[in-house]
This record gives C-alpha cells, sequence and structure tokens, in this order.
C-alpha cells in the first residue's frame, strides 16, 4: 500500500499544502512569476488556512504541473525527463 504522503517525482507531498517558501524551491520560476501566475489564474490558487497563512493544494499544483509536462511533451514529440 503506498503512503499517500510520499513524494512524487516533483519533490511535493501527494496530499494536504504547501507553503510559499517552499513551493518556490521547488519551480523552475520565481516567486513574484508564482504571484502573478496566481493572480492571473495561470496557476491553481492559493488558499488561506488560518489568519496570515496562505498554501496551495499539493495536488493541484501536481495535476497543474503534469498538464504543463504533457503539453511540453506533444509540442516536441518527446517525452519530458523530470
Amino acid at each position: 500500500m503506498q503512503d499517500i504522503h510520499t513524494k512524487n517525482s516533483y519533490g511535493l507531498p501527494n496530499t494536504g499544502f504547501i507553503r510559499e517558501r517552499k513551493l518556490v524551491s521547488l519551480l523552475p520560476f520565481s516567486r513574484g512569476t508564482l504571484l502573478s501566475m496566481t493572480a492571473a489564474g495561470d496557476f491553481p490558487p492559493k488558499y488561506q488556512l488560518s489568519k496570515g497563512v496562505m498554501a496551495w493544494s499539493c495536488l493541484e499544483v501536481i495535476e497543474w504541473l503534469d498538464s504543463k509536462t504533457k503539453a511540453a511533451s506533444e509540442v516536441t514529440n518527446e517525452p519530458i525527463k523530470r
């Protein structure tokens, strides 16, 4: 049986939430780009978990990354190595 908290090839847990600092360390773009993309709706939304605590859903981020990886693979016609 697979542990639901096991990290995937992106280095993200499969469930739960991830805070901004950790998420930025795993993405190929800057904090500013993350915030701009989130505000524009081009990246999954962030959630307010409590007063002053914002985070992204790990599952939503994984799905977004998978969709971008698939799209890039279709353009190049080659699998993307992670």
